[in-house]
């Protein structure tokens, strides 16, 4: 029922976390991150995709990363993952529409890039689920609908590079 009415709210976080002050005071707000995390599995496409620009725009803050990573740890507990990730990649290779694949792809590359720790980079980009997981979405996604992702691709890498979903802006 909670998660019902997060998933009415998700579509103003964006518009919250436009300024440092408010961004903050959500990631001190117990638990807010992980129920932000679970939105992202109510199989609605909008609400999926807002959730992982969302979470990409909270990994560009040191804070915001690391409540991520913690989101993600307490997915793993509640879903009993035997992997971190393994829910997100399953949501990836699973996806249907090209816009929702994009911002999960989007988000895991904004995720490995702010880890500090060559070694947690390392344990995430070789982790057999998402590699796999990764492998097998490309194959399936680039041999069905090569034109879609790539349009899609080309327009958020093209918004992105002007402005990161107007809150911080994208250095080369």
């Amino acid at each position: 029922e909670n998660l019902l009415l997060l998933q009415e709210f998700v579509p103003i976080v964006k518009s919250l976390i436009k300024t440092h002050e408010m961004a903050m005071w959500l990631l001190n707000t117990s638990d807010f991150v992980f129920s932000l995390l679970l939105c992202a599995f109510l199989k609605q496409v909008s609400v999926t995709s807002e959730v992982f620009e969302d979470l990409s725009v909270l990994c560009q803050m040191s804070v915001g990363h690391e409540a991520v990573l913690m989101a993600f740890d307490s997915l793993m507990i509640f879903a009993k993952e035997p992997i971190r990730f393994q829910s997100t990649v399953t949501l990836l290779s699973s996806a249907i529409d090209a816009t929702v694949a994009t911002d999960i792809l989007v988000f895991f590359n904004i995720l490995l890039g702010k880890m500090s720790s060559i070694t947690q980079r390392m344990a995430v980009s070789l982790h057999p689920c998402c590699h796999l997981g990764v492998q097998r979405f490309a194959l399936s996604w680039l041999s069905q609908r090569e034109r879609r992702f790539d349009e899609a691709f080309h327009v958020r890498c093209e918004r992105d590079r002007v402005h990161l979903w107007g809150v911080f802006p994208v250095t080369s």
